[in-house]
């Protein structure tokens, strides 16, 4: 259906803009971690 395929492409964009942010976000941000 329309949908599924809607949502496969979706997923793949995210996937692709989480991959080139990943080394960006990494750097700007501090992930909070209790000592």
């Amino acid at each position: 259906s329309p949908q599924f395929w809607l949502g496969l492409q979706i997923d793949f964009d995210l996937d692709v803009a989480e991959d080139k942010l990943a080394d960006r976000l990494g750097k700007e941000i501090q992930v909070y971690s209790p000592a």
